[in-house]
């Protein structure tokens, strides 16, 4: 996110040699944005229902937890920022699963 504000700055103040890399990422600063809060909140409830899970609770949301870590893992090793926006987005929805696991606790 640097990167946006180096832009933004340098644009406002009129610099004509900004690199077309940090144009191109500064282009697609809203979708980075909403990228950010989104993964921000999938770790939110992924560490909330890791951190508060009693011993008893476990066995009923194993299955559940496995599948995310599994999905998270391929995440994390296949996406990247310039990943097509619809992977990322669907990715990140189905990341999102782990809000509703939430609610069972």
């Amino acid at each position: 996110m640097a990167v946006l504000k180096e832009v933004h700055f340098l644009q406002s103040r009129e610099y004509e040699n900004v690199p077309e890399g940090a144009l191109e990422l500064y282009s697609r600063r809203n979708e980075l944005r909403k990228y950010v809060i989104d993964l921000d909140l999938t770790i939110y409830f992924y560490n909330k229902i890791r951190q508060t899970v009693l011993e008893v609770e476990y066995p009923l949301i194993e299955n559940q937890l496995n599948e995310i870590d599994h999905k998270l893992l391929r995440a994390e090793n296949s996406l990247t920022w310039n990943s097509e926006g619809t992977v990322i987005r669907r990715s990140v929805r189905r990341m999102t699963t782990i809000q509703p696991q939430n609610d069972i606790l």
